[in-house]
């Protein structure tokens, strides 16, 4: 039987908010099942685990907005039916608190999904003496104008964090696409979204200090 246990992999992903690129490790054991990822992002950094099946599949950066998406190593982010996205937001942490965030985002998406809109809040959990938002959102039938990679009929629905860093907001999400549902019939729920997101727990919110991939409190 392979063992479970998961490493930290330090330079995994070590990146700061504005230079370095992806530096993924040349050897993880086989049977180590995840490993702990560090990002630097503006004022903070931001933890979580990473399991070894995914990898970066696209990374973007402007002035003040950083984001990194993962997919499983067998789907692309041209075309992807599972996704784990950090973003980072510079300085948003003094205009807008988490849940406003979300709920600002959540508009956003109205805009897109309409009458197929599924937004619910789930809780305000603290995180490294942060306050955060979760909820679940997403769209239970994508219009057919919807971005390429996106088949007709298709439904994208997600597991939310908005968390209110320090100065900045950090926006953390696993999400799936898959079959059109009734948006009253969600195959996420309350009951089954701590499962959904367990693989990449628990997200940290750290300081920006100490060595690479560190993540002191």
């Amino acid at each position: 039987m392979k063992k479970t246990t998961t490493i930290l992999l330090a330079t995994l992903v070590t990146m700061s908010a504005y230079a370095e690129d992806l530096k993924p490790v040349d050897r993880i054991p086989k049977d180590v099942k995840s490993v702990k990822a560090v990002i630097p992002i503006y004022s903070q950094r931001l933890a979580f685990r990473l399991p070894t099946d995914w990898k970066p599949a696209f990374q973007d950066q402007k002035s003040n907005m950083f984001m990194i998406e993962f997919t499983p190593k067998n789907e692309t982010i041209q075309s992807w039916s599972n996704m784990f996205s950090v973003q980072g937001f510079k300085n948003l942490a003094s205009k807008a608190n988490s849940e406003q965030f979300l709920d600002n985002l959540a508009s956003r998406f109205q805009a897109t999904c309409g009458e197929y809109l599924v937004y619910e809040k789930i809780g305000s959990p603290i995180i490294d003496g942060f306050k955060s938002t979760t909820a679940i959102l997403g769209c239970s039938k994508l219009p057919d104008s919807h971005p390429t990679g996106v088949k007709k009929g298709q439904s994208e629905i997600g597991y939310y964090y908005s968390i209110q860093g320090k100065k900045d907001i950090y926006l953390i999400h696993k999400s799936v696409r898959g079959d059109a549902f009734d948006p009253t019939s969600t195959p996420l729920t309350r009951e089954n979204i701590a499962s959904f997101i367990a693989p990449f727990n628990s997200i940290e919110l750290c300081k920006n200090t100490g060595g690479q991939g560190q993540c002191n409190k």
